[in-house]
């Protein structure tokens, strides 16, 4: 109606233009009438909004962003709830949103084929010994190393949760810490680590999906304990520890093709069976200084070494297979996603075949469909992402970067993108996005800033609800204008 009551006062302005050259009025007279056409078309403009537009706006945001609360959604930008009702697309992580709290390790190998866990059913791999009586035969100085490394690179911290004891950080985080005291006799985390003069950390990177510590042993030499993708650490390793049993001390063993080969072998096994992959890493520096000689410093800090020179003659402690188990009615909401228009891809830091798994679990992965690598993607030019886009659900091993990308490419083909994050690396993908939903319990404070809502469950089955709301408020919005509009055209004479 605004671009109608413009229209009008271009042409009735066009009008009075032609007829002033000819025009006898006086000059009062002409500028009374360009008054009284501007106030035609400005009058135009105002009646055809209904007066009551602006409270009833307010009034239907107010009572949606209230009832999304109700449901777990803290929306933080009120305009976010109308674009969710424009939502087709969600990218969607796993870790967070997917999978429910009671996160365990299922099963591990330790060097090339000392198993344990409950891996009967992890298809092409041998009989997995309990853990209690696999991880009981191990070395004391190998179970030592173990303890050092998990209380050191996780970190988790010890608390209580309805009066029992508990350790408290991220799902992984505790998984590994209730293995080390459980069956490894890892006393309190503090203890662990106030025994230890670290030397260096080596922070978590998207990139490398991997953490570690540098320390300093008892003899004076130096040690760097490396945590993270199985798939990522492992072609890094030259050496790998060799268990010969309880009594004896463990080797350290060059890698043989085919030894790589069976650690691959397990690897991708626990990654098909849904199974999260972390490795374990270290390497012994016999150098009594640090940095060691022949390894530069870092020009800023020369106390530092970059992650990325001290990756040689490391050797492979192990893996350990993390099941997280799927919530439950998942698969449900991304058939009604489906079923209203939405497409869900999951993006996601994990593992190729276990996102893959998992995706096909809850509904997201069809068959025929593209799942790609970060490191591919990234590769792609625009026109051949374009062409990829409407066939890609599953997108792993994905960087922040990657996130982004993605983000802007769905954005450019005309697509209103949805996207949950939960750490400060998610910021771009999460201001990049249309709507962007972060972690009330596992996401950070720098993601929540940025964000459109907060998800105070960390739920997917939440994302369902806030589009439904979304559409609801649209819906009324809509049925306002049409009695709006209708009342005076019908009331007139």
């Amino acid at each position: 109606m605004r671009r109608l009551a413009f229209l009008l006062f271009v042409v009735l302005s066009i009008g009075f233009l032609l007829h002033l050259k000819h025009s006898k009025e006086s000059p009062v007279e002409k500028a009374q009438d360009f008054m009284r056409i501007t106030i035609t078309a400005t009058t135009l403009g105002v009646v055809a909004v209904p007066v009551a537009i602006t409270s009833a706006a307010t009034r239907a945001l107010a009572f949606t962003t209230r009832r999304m609360l109700n449901d777990g959604i803290l929306v933080r930008k009120l305009d976010a709830c109308e674009t969710m009702a424009d939502t087709v697309t969600i990218c969607s992580n796993m870790s967070c949103i997917m999978t429910r709290d009671n996160v365990h390790v299922r099963a591990g190998t330790i060097g090339v084929s000392h198993r344990f866990g409950t891996g009967d059913s992890l298809h092409g791999t041998n009989h997995h010994v309990p853990t209690r009586a696999a991880l009981g035969r191990l070395p004391s100085n190998l179970k030592d190393l173990l303890r050092l490394h998990i209380a050191l690179n996780f970190t988790g911290y010890e608390g209580e949760t309805n009066g029992n004891p508990t350790f408290i950080g991220s799902r992984i985080e505790t998984a590994m810490l209730d293995l080390g005291r459980d069956y490894l006799g890892m006393g309190s985390i503090a203890e662990e680590r106030s025994n230890v003069q670290v030397i260096q950390m080596i922070p978590f990177d998207s990139d490398r999906k991997s953490v570690g510590f540098v320390i300093k042993l008892t003899d004076g030499r130096y040690r760097m304990l490396v945590s993270g993708g199985a798939e990522v650490l492992f072609p890094s390793c030259t050496r790998v520890v060799d268990v010969h049993g309880e009594d004896s001390n463990p080797s350290i063993v060059d890698l043989t093709p085919k030894m790589r080969q069976c650690v691959n072998k397990t690897i991708n096994t626990y990654a098909t069976c849904s199974l999260r992959t972390i490795g374990l890493v270290y390497r012994d520096f016999d150098s009594t200084s640090w940095p060691p000689q022949r390894i530069l410093p870092l020009d800023d800090d020369p106390t530092m070494v970059a992650f990325d020179d001290l990756l040689e003659e490391i050797t492979w402690i192990g893996i350990f297979g993390i099941e997280n188990p799927l919530r439950e009615g998942v698969s449900d909401a991304i058939t009604k996603c489906r079923g209203a228009g939405v497409s869900v891809r999951m993006v996601t830091g994990e593992n190729v075949f276990t996102a893959k798994k998992i995706a096909a679990e809850v509904g997201i992965y069809t068959m025929g469909a593209v799942v790609m690598d970060g490191a591919q993607f990234r590769m792609l030019s625009g026109p051949q992402m374009q062409q990829v886009l409407p066939n890609l659900q599953v997108l792993a091993r994905a960087t922040p970067d990657d996130k982004k990308i993605l983000a802007q490419q769905l954005k450019n083909s005309g697509e209103t993108v949805l996207m949950t994050g939960s750490g400060a690396s998610d910021r771009q993908a999460l201001i990049t996005a249309d709507v962007s939903l972060a972690m009330g319990n596992t996401g950070t404070e720098s993601a929540r800033e940025v964000s459109s809502a907060i998800l105070m469950d960390d739920n997917f089955l939440d994302i369902v609800k806030a589009l439904m709301h979304g559409r609801a408020l649209n819906l009324s919005l809509n049925r306002f204008l049409q009695v709006g509009y209708s009342v005076p055209v019908v009331s007139s004479p």
